[in-house]
């Protein structure tokens, strides 16, 4: 009767354990189906995620460009004039301005050429605030920036109105150029691309090989080295406040 309660006993638990052994496999089905389609929703929300990404870095791009175009139209009819001296007021300045465009290049520019004009910055004892004039038509603007190369021996010169964009491709042209020039190459910028040893290279081409650069010197970095431990020197076993070795004591 024993035999028989402890076979039927022994029959239950393998029936339990199989029934455990079932759910489990069931458990693991359920969290791997669970798994599954929880990856696929992340990588879902990834793409569209990423095509989110990707569609306002291109609405950024053309706000860009946008407002580029917007401020070199701004500047269209605008020149900037370095070197000449202060007048009492800003009459007298656009006076002196426009005697130089007549009498020194040559060209006829009447007040009534000019839309505004004005001087850049705070006034200041050191030097001579560069000004700002725009005239009524780009012809005229032309003929003036054309004609400007006649004021070299002087100390006075004029360049048209960039943008925040162009003024930053102009100083990285030019710093390409010095550095070009001072390595003894013949080198030139034309067109705002620089040419070097025959070679041109534009504002875009500059830019990735400074990036490049950079990334170079990264790799080359060495890793930094640990701190080296300070040595013990013989002032310090004769100061009181450094901690002494204690004398070993031997049994004799």
């Amino acid at each position: 009767m024993e035999n028989k309660s402890l076979v039927d006993l022994i029959r239950s638990l393998v029936s339990s354990n199989k029934e455990i052994q079932n759910l489990i496999r069931e458990q693991k089905t359920e969290i791997a189906e669970e798994l599954k389609l929880l990856r696929k929703e992340l990588l879902e929300n990834l793409l569209k995620v990423k095509e989110e990404n990707k569609a306002f870095k291109i609405e950024v791009q053309q706000l860009k460009e946008k407002l580029n175009k917007v401020e070199r139209e701004s500047k269209r009819y605008k020149l900037i004039i370095h070197g000449f001296e202060e007048g009492k007021d800003e009459i007298s300045d656009l006076g002196t301005c426009l005697d130089i465009i007549n009498s020194k290049l040559g060209v006829e520019c009447r007040f009534s050429d000019v839309r505004n004009f004005f001087r850049l910055g705070q006034p200041s004892v050191q030097k001579h605030r560069a000004a700002s004039l725009e005239v009524v038509n780009y012809f005229l603007k032309k003929e003036i920036l054309k004609n400007s190369k006649k004021l070299k021996q002087t100390q006075i010169y004029i360049n048209h109105d960039r943008t925040d964009q162009e003024q930053a491709e102009h100083k990285l042209l030019y710093r390409h150029l010095k550095i070009a020039k001072e390595n003894n190459k013949e080198a030139y910028i034309r067109n705002k691309v620089l040419f070097i040893n025959g070679q041109s290279r534009t504002p875009e081409d500059l830019k990735k090989e400074e990036a490049m650069h950079l990334l170079r010197l990264e790799f080359q970095r060495p890793p930094p080295y640990p701190t080296p431990k300070r040595k013990t020197s013989s002032s310090d076993s004769k100061n009181p406040n450094h901690p002494q070795k204690e004398p070993l004591e031997v049994e004799v």
